[in-house]
């Protein structure tokens, strides 16, 4: 039969805390500590040779990882900046929930250390004086090395294939606060 595979995006958070190292009004670097944790489904839908509809599954994986990312902060405005930068990731752990309830963890087949680059802009809210130390922030993250250990399966005929490499990307909105405006 043939087998149909579709991605779906799923939800995840990260939290953690951060520096903001300013080298002039406009440019600042800013390395961060962060707990990452990603989730994805994949479903698969089956078909028989004749084209009629068979069976379908839908896996979720998980990922949590600890994070560094290094963004320089560029103010394109009072209000407002744009941030790119590389993101170191260490594997904490990594798993699949199967259809029927079966859990099997991928931590041991998975990269341990991966990087990524990550761009984005960040809107500080406003208040009467300036920037109020609070903001929203939308990030671009996409990794550039694979999730999966490299492994080869038997095709037939005396061949083996190389197992693809799995990679992940997404979107995150999120809050952020400069305590130091605070104190």
């Amino acid at each position: 039969g043939n087998l149909n595979h579709k991605s779906v995006p799923g939800i995840g958070y990260h939290v953690g805390v951060g520096l903001v190292l300013g080298f002039s009004k406009k440019v600042a670097v800013e390395p961060s500590l962060l707990v990452k944790h990603n989730t994805a489904s994949e479903k698969l839908s089956y078909s028989n040779t004749g084209g009629e509809p068979g069976s379908s599954t839908t896996d979720k994986y998980s990922y949590t990882y600890l994070s560094v990312p290094v963004h320089a902060n560029i103010k394109a405005s009072e209000n407002l900046s744009i941030l790119v930068g590389p993101e170191l990731n260490y594997l904490l752990g990594a798993n699949v929930k199967y259809e029927g309830g079966n859990k099997q963890s991928l931590t041991k087949n998975s990269i341990k250390l991966g990087l990524g680059l990550q761009a984005g802009l960040r809107l500080m809210l406003p208040k009467k004086s300036g920037p109020s130390g609070m903001g929203l922030q939308l990030l671009y993250d996409h990794r550039l090395s694979r999730l999966n250990e490299k492994s080869y399966s038997y095709t037939g005929g005396g061949s083996s294939s190389e197992a693809p490499a799995w990679r992940m990307s997404g979107f995150s909105l999120g809050f952020f606060a400069n305590l130091c405006e605070f104190f």
